[in-house]
């Protein structure tokens, strides 16, 4: 290692860490509204902005000028995998392009205001030309993003939101996940968790009861607002004839078994999910019509809490508190009873996330969040029964033909003839003492244990002669 003159020993700086943020260029004296007028500009077409800035995230500052041009460009990092749906809000004509990688040279356009269309700000759904088709984005993965916007005279504003695979609503989008540089290929590696509830609120409904709301057209995809709050709990007496909606991801801090509660004004529902996944969220609090509580009063009536449910420590859950307001005073909090408490408390704001904390990903304490499940790897076009033929195959390991997640060491039957399968996982003992493993499978199988977590210690524990077989789930065949 590098030594001073004195022969210590020089410790290398840590490697610089990405820098998030949004790249803005302003291109002034442009006049018009079309987007037209600023991509043929001289000055556009040049790439020499009049000005260039960093800003924190995809929402430009409101009513700048007058007669000029804005775009935004970023690297953005998907949080999840799956099918996302991207928005703009925006005054005057706004469009978004996003890459297939982090290559601007691969830039698309995916959104694009028809022309004369101009939103109030976080207004995401005056348009279809608004949205985004759904799109399927890799988590960890890099996308390098342009948001264009044309003004004229007047209100001027862009910002960028998207709905994520977990049905997550960020508008705009988080600014943990916008970076002024491609942070470079990171694989899996999640973003920072972020924690907080989103609140949406829903004005001029008329009525107390939770169907007046959900029956209402807005909801549940067009809020009037969309915010950000620190806990699971809504403002006190904000208003008079309107619904407000929470939604969080809900961290258990132990195992064991828990009781929720609701305190609100008016009617309110509490509903959690049996993961991290909103489609199956299910109602566990509803009050009955006309019940109404004080500020943290949790015990009223029995239908203010719910059943005890069985929670595991580290698992994030999908959590939806609802609540319809008529007149007078408003509030929603919801309160859990940790597992060996007597009573009930507010949620920790320690707990909940807008965002759920990705697997493996610390979190609370130093729990941290399991990824269960197996990965399967699969082989074709590989004559015989041997093993050999699939071990000695210059495919094997590193480029299978397909390679997915499945939940359990076991594959459907009789997928086709003449290919070779792989199953890895980590497995975690229940118990201290001795196990013994054994193997169902047709044709010739072998399994292999490691002592630790580490793939380069396994050993062979079982291998079946070669043209035995056995009957699917038959272990003493």
């Amino acid at each position: 290692p590098p030594t001073t003159p004195g022969g210590t020993p020089v410790t290398p700086p840590a490697p610089a860490l990405p820098e998030r943020g949004v790249t803005m260029e302003m291109y002034n004296n442009i006049p018009g509204m079309t987007l037209n007028r600023l991509l043929y500009n001289k000055k556009f077409r040049s790439k020499t902005p009049d000005s260039t800035r960093k800003i924190p995230g995809l929402v430009s500052p409101l009513n700048i000028a007058n007669n000029y041009g804005l775009r935004l460009t970023t690297y953005y990092v998907a949080p999840e995998t799956g099918k996302y749906t991207f928005y703009v809000s925006g005054d005057d004509q706004c469009r978004l392009s996003i890459s297939s990688d982090d290559d601007p040279k691969n830039l698309r356009p995916i959104v694009q205001f028809k022309s004369g269309l101009a939103t109030r700000p976080n207004e995401w759904n005056k348009d279809p030309s608004q949205k985004s088709a759904p799109m399927t984005l890799s988590r960890g993965q890099v996308y390098y993003v342009e948001a264009l916007m044309k003004e004229g005279p007047g209100g001027d504003h862009i910002s960028v939101g998207v709905k994520l695979p977990s049905g997550v609503l960020q508008r705009p989008i988080a600014n943990n996940d916008v970076y002024i540089k491609p942070p470079g290929p990171i694989g899996v590696t999640p973003s920072t968790p972020e924690k907080g509830v989103t609140m949406e609120v829903y004005k001029n409904i008329l009525g107390n009861t939770l169907s007046s709301l959900t029956t209402n057209p807005k909801y549940p995809s067009k809020p009037d607002v969309t915010t950000k709050i620190k806990k699971l709990k809504a403002p006190q007496n904000a208003g008079d004839l309107y619904g407000v909606r929470l939604t969080a991801y809900y961290v258990a801090p132990k195992t064991g078994t828990y009781v929720f509660y609701v305190s609100g004004d008016d009617q309110c529902k509490l509903s959690l999910s049996t993961d991290n996944k909103p489609e199956h969220l299910r109602t566990i609090v509803i009050f009955p019509k006309n019940f109404w509580t004080n500020r943290n009063q949790w015990n009223k009536h029995p239908k203010q809490k719910s059943r005890p449910i069985r929670l595991v420590k580290g698992k994030a859950y999908y959590l939806e508190a609802v609540m319809k307001e008529g007149k007078g005073g408003d509030h929603l909090s919801v309160g859990v009873r940790l597992p060996g408490r007597l009573r009930p408390k507010p949620i920790s704001k320690e707990d909940v996330y807008v965002r759920p904390p990705a697997p493996g990903t610390a979190v609370v304490g130093g729990t941290t969040i399991p990824e269960n499940g197996v990965t399967f790897e699969k082989w074709r076009n590989i004559p015989s029964k041997a093993l050999s033929r699939l071990i000695t195959d210059p495919r094997f390991p590193g480029k299978p033909d397909v390679s997915k997640k499945i939940r359990r060491l076991s594959i459907r039957p009789n997928q086709g003839n003449s290919y070779g399968v792989r199953l890895t996982t980590y497995y975690v003992a229940p118990n201290t003492g001795t196990y013994r493993f054994y193997v169902a499978g047709d044709n010739q199988c072998q399994l292999s244990l490691s002592s630790d977590e580490k793939p380069e210690n396994l050993k062979i524990l079982v291998m079946f002669p070669v043209n035995r077989w056995s009957s699917p789930n038959n272990f003493k065949q």
